[in-house]
């Protein structure tokens, strides 16, 4: 009688040995691995291994280069339409005309004399509003304004550079924030002429706040930042966008445009170049741009959305 246990042979590349036992009232199987299993091939010397991809950073839409000096400039909100105004008028008597020349010549350097004191005083005055935020805004500097006004990817990956001074101005009443921006524009490493130079004026939405200085104060100033950031951002897509022609036209009939700073209303003559949910951006008469907040943009942007959904 044949033994009940049958060896069979050793199977597969990597050398396992299967011994199968048939019984009589049953089939057992075991897999034992091979301590001696070939190692995988070694790759031929000439072999080429690819390394894994690495990610090539995206080329921003801007670079932008701010005022070495510190800290960010604050200023109140100031209506200098008056400054100059009730003066006497001035009678000029003069033996010829060219004394009288002379006499008009002199009176123009004191009138404009008289009005630069005017205005500087008028400052002065307007600046107050800042004295709750003058310790905080002291540490606000320019490399964290650039922090809060990161650039979008270029399309074509060239990047713009711009050169840009931000004047911030605090409403009276505390409720917004205007950014004054003389900005240049010019292709990055170009030497050549700028492709846009202007002043680009932004006007934040009211915040609408009980309490104002407890909302631009806390959190070390928080909120300052975050308006700033983004203005400062919007002024630089405006002016990018006229540098590299990409603006709409604003072919429109110049007309009076009405809008809030803070909780006054303002009138501007210029024509529109875009409008969005919330803004509306035109071109005045001046030849500068200004974005400004609709007066229902909640509203707008809420009906916007619902449209979208």
């Amino acid at each position: 009688m044949a033994h009940p246990f049958v060896a069979a042979r050793a199977l597969g590349r990597f050398g396992r040995r299967v011994a199968c036992a048939a019984a009589v009232l049953g089939a057992a199987c075991a897999f034992a691995q091979d301590e001696t299993a070939a190692a995988p091939p070694a790759l031929p010397a000439d072999a080429v291994v690819a390394p894994a991809p690495v990610p090539v950073p995206a080329t921003p839409r801007w670079v932008v280069r701010l005022p070495a000096a510190d800290p960010v400039v604050f200023r109140g909100a100031e209506n200098f339409d008056t400054a100059g105004t009730g003066a006497a008028p001035m009678l000029y008597p003069a033996p010829s005309a060219a004394g009288l020349l002379a006499v008009v010549l002199v009176h123009g350097l004191m009138n404009e004399s008289a009005k630069s004191a005017q205005k500087a005083k008028l400052q002065e005055q307007a600046d107050q509003v800042l004295v709750p935020y003058r310790k905080l805004l002291a540490a606000y500097t320019h490399a964290e304004l650039a922090q809060g006004a990161t650039a979008p990817a270029s399309v074509d990956g060239q990047a713009w550079q711009v050169d840009s001074a931000p004047v911030f101005s605090l409403t009276q009443d505390q409720q917004a924030l205007v950014l004054d921006n003389v900005v240049s524009v010019r292709r990055a490493g170009s030497a050549g002429a700028a492709a846009y130079e202007s002043v680009v004026r932004i006007v934040s939405a009211p915040t609408a706040e009980a309490d104002p200085v407890a909302y631009w104060s806390k959190d070390n100033g928080a909120a300052f930042r975050a308006v700033a950031g983004a203005l400062m951002r919007e002024s630089i897509e405006l002016a990018v966008s006229m540098a590299d022609k990409t603006m709409p036209a604003g072919a429109a009939a110049q007309k009076t445009f009405r809008y809030f700073e803070g909780g006054t209303e303002r009138v501007e003559r210029a024509s529109l170049v875009f409008e969005r949910c919330a803004r509306r951006v035109l071109l005045t008469l001046r030849e500068t741009l200004m974005s400004v907040p609709l007066a229902a943009g909640a509203d707008a942007c809420a009906a916007v959305a619902a449209k979208a959904g």
